[in-house]
């Protein structure tokens, strides 16, 4: 992800893919300098690359020492210096992509995706989560219901008001550093102990095989796996296989919904980490009936 270092205060900033820079409170990134204009200056991520873009300041925007006029847009690379007035200066060691994002309204605080899945209020007890389905649409699934979400929507998520952040994901990617790793190209492997309280989990892909060991959240998707199985073998067409509502799959696992959320949140950045260029696609979401199902067409059961 990218950063940028607040030489002055000597703090690393991970920019959203959006910024308006300036004194005012409104800004996206505020800064206090006198010099400094209440909207100074816009920083964007554009699907390829960061612009700068100065927003007629007075004491100007310089990138790599030369000042833009005003409107004037510059290229942001990986070594350049930007400046907001002579106060704001911020050194730019990393040029990459942003993270998904959120701020929330009431205080300000920002929350950060990891492993590129974005966990609201946080990671540790995720109410909801926003991440990138293989159609490219950013999806915010929450309370067993699933919907489209862009750039700069406003959400209510446990009462609060968060604002979201999503990189541009309408622009062709670079190639991922192993392109096997996609789950549409693998088996999944389950072995599940006599009693059931274990299930390990094996990735088998044209070249090897992935040991992703045993985890409490690989229960849910062998529960999953086994409704998709059920309907197989009942002739049920493909498109129609294992179906399950948000409700039903929680009585299921004889447990409270929010673990539904935990479970699938971190089987999907425990994929994601693994290298799976397309981990959140380990569970499919329909937008109409919030209803779930594993993604994965080829598993065993063992």
């Amino acid at each position: 992800m990218a950063v940028l270092i607040d030489v002055v205060q000597g703090e690393p900033w991970t920019p959203p893919c959006e910024v308006v820079v300036g004194r005012s409170p409104l800004c996206t990134r505020q800064l206090e300098g006198a010099d400094v204009s209440n909207e100074h200056a816009s920083l964007r991520w554009n699907g390829t690359h960061w612009e700068l873009r100065d927003l007629n300041s007075r004491n100007g925007t310089f990138a790599g020492g030369e000042r833009l006029g005003p409107g004037q847009v510059a290229d942001i690379v990986a070594g350049m210096t930007i400046r907001f007035g002579a106060s704001g200066v911020f050194e730019v060691p990393d040029d990459s992509p942003p993270p998904p994002m959120a701020r929330r309204a009431e205080d300000g605080r920002w929350v950060i995706a990891c492993s590129g899945l974005l966990a609201l209020p946080d990671e540790t007890a995720p109410s909801a989560t926003v991440h990138l389905d293989t159609h490219g649409r950013w999806l915010l699934e929450q309370g067993g219901q699933a919907e489209a979400v862009a750039h700069a929507d406003a959400v209510t998520i446990t009462g609060q008001t968060w604002r979201l952040f999503l990189p541009n994901a309408d622009l062709k990617t670079a190639e991922p550093p192993n392109p096997e790793l996609a789950l549409r190209g693998v088996c999944l492997q389950f072995v599940v102990s006599r009693d059931e309280e274990h299930v390990q989990l094996f990735a088998i892909t044209p070249s090897r095989r992935i040991d992703l060991k045993a985890r409490a959240h690989h229960y849910v998707l062998l529960t999953l796996a086994r409704s998709r199985q059920h309907d197989r073998e009942a002739g049920v067409p493909e498109p129609e296989q294992g179906w399950i509502y948000y409700d039903a799959l929680a009585r299921m696992l004889s447990t409270e919904r929010t673990h539904v959320n935990v479970a699938v949140y971190r089987l999907r950045k425990q994929l994601q980490e693994t290298g799976f260029v397309d981990a959140a696609a380990c569970v499919e979401r329909r937008l109409s009936t919030g209803q779930l199902r594993i993604g994965v067409a080829r598993f065993e059961i063992a």
